[in-house]
């Protein structure tokens, strides 16, 4: 099939697929427009990328922390209308504070942070665009319905991102392929700017939809839709094809994780004791251990997988990042780290263009120091309250998709760095370790 053709196509069965869950869900707000808008940005590539498919190869310490106008002019245009939109309905801001204190404290703090870094300006700019995130989540949150605002978010997301980067991959190989720059082995990106990107994408989208299809058909009272039926499974169908083609281990490892998590929280056993899921969840981590210990489970896991014990380079990584003078308790400044003559060493280093520490919770001490750490701590651990609560009191099913969300996040961190900026998997544990409002939810 010639390219061009595939491509209209492509676009016409996005077009359709929107037009028709929009008729579907027709209670939908239109305010969620700027989310999804947000959520396609940040999960594909840049502007500035599409415009120059070399920009990735050729950075340089200035360039990267001079960054793109244009990028910056289309943040800062969703930015404005995220707030107008949450100032015409009037929020209770005070509830939201209230009832996501932590998140606000550690957002405030990394803007407190700026102040030390390099570059103040730049690592303020940069915390602008993560604000981002908190202003897009608030949207979501204070919609009339936020359980379906979110579901229509993530369907969206994936009828347009999912059929456009198949295309890319089989008929545009100069927009839906990278190479890397050591091994020149073709990697498959799709819309995204890497297939760490692709990847990111493939799990959010990929575990809702698993999420999502498991639950209606676990709903005895609830006729199952054949057309959304085949939806899902096609579409999962698309996502582990690109995820296969990414060839990125990280997001399969941790969409089973998410799915044993979806899975486990169901048990007689464990559902039925779920006030006292902190002691499960003790009770794996201390099997795991011993596992670890008497069978060396990791190696076979690292091996299976097709990767070495120093994943890919990153031990290195982290021996490298972690032996740069800064200050252990304030860090470098919020995204302040990777800039100046820092940057510049370790590229000479490591030989790499690198832009973090492919490890999300060194990153935040390098960039936010053990302040940093703690308050991010706290982030998870109210995250994991909230999580336990919908479990227990509101919306069981729900609840297993915000426990599974968390544990993939604070999984896929161990080996890729997404706990700050426009970055979707960061978008989405936001969304899903806040408080909804309001917060006197009916029981369902």
């Amino acid at each position: 099939m010639p390219p061009l053709l595939a491509l209209i196509i492509c676009i016409a069965f996005i077009v359709y697929l929107l037009k028709t869950d929009s008729n579907h869900h027709p209670q939908s707000s239109i305010a969620l427009w700027a989310p999804l808008i947000w959520m396609l940005y940040i999960g594909s590539r840049p502007i500035s990328m599409w415009f120059d498919s070399g920009a990735t190869s050729s950075i340089s310490p200035g360039s990267y922390l001079e960054g793109s106008p244009l990028d910056r002019s289309l943040f800062m245009v969703l930015i404005v209308i995220g707030l107008l939109i949450l100032f015409q309905r009037k929020l209770q801001w005070s509830v939201f504070l209230k009832s996501n204190k932590w998140v606000f404290l550690f957002f405030l703090y990394s803007l407190i942070s700026t102040q030390w870094s390099d570059y103040p300006f730049v690592s303020f700019k940069r915390w602008f665009k993560d604000m981002g995130n908190l202003v897009m989540v608030l949207i979501i949150l204070s919609d009339n319905d936020p359980l379906e605002a979110l579901k229509t978010i993530f369907r969206r997301l994936t009828y347009t991102l999912i059929p456009l980067s198949i295309v890319f991959n089989k008929y545009f190989s100069e927009i839906g392929r990278s190479y890397s720059p050591i091994t020149g082995r073709p990697f498959y990106q799709g819309v995204a700017d890497g297939k760490n990107g692709i990847g990111i994408l493939c799990l959010v989208c990929g575990f809702y939809f698993l999420w999502n299809l498991y639950t209606n058909f676990r709903k005895s009272n609830v006729t199952i839709n054949k057309h959304e039926a085949f939806l899902h499974v096609l579409f999962l169908a698309m996502i582990f094809w690109v995820l296969k083609m990414a060839d990125s281990a990280t997001p399969l490892v941790c969409l089973v994780l998410g799915s044993l998590t979806v899975l486990g929280l169901g048990l007689p056993i464990i559902k039925n004791n779920l006030k006292n899921i902190g002691a499960f969840v003790f009770i794996t981590a201390f099997l795991t251990i011993i596992l670890q210990w008497v069978f060396n489970i990791w190696q076979s896991l690292i091996s299976s997988l097709g990767r070495d014990l120093t994943l890919t380079g990153r031990t290195e990584i982290w021996e490298a990042v972690l032996k740069i003078d800064i200050n252990p308790l304030l860090g470098a400044g919020y995204k302040g780290f990777w800039s100046g003559e820092r940057l510049a060493t370790l590229w000479d280093t490591l030989g790499v263009q690198l832009i973090q520490a492919h490890n999300g919770y060194i990153e935040t001490y390098l960039n936010l120091g053990l302040i940093g750490l703690i308050l991010l701590a706290m982030v998870i651990g109210s995250g994991y309250k909230n999580a336990k609560r919908e479990l227990t009191a509101y919306n069981f099913n729900y609840g297993r998709f915000r426990m599974a969300i968390l544990v993939m996040t604070l999984a896929y961190n161990i080996t890729e760095a997404t706990l700050s900026g426009p970055q979707v998997l960061w978008f989405v544990f936001l969304l899903t370790v806040a408080v909804e409002y309001p917060c006197n939810r009916e029981i369902s």
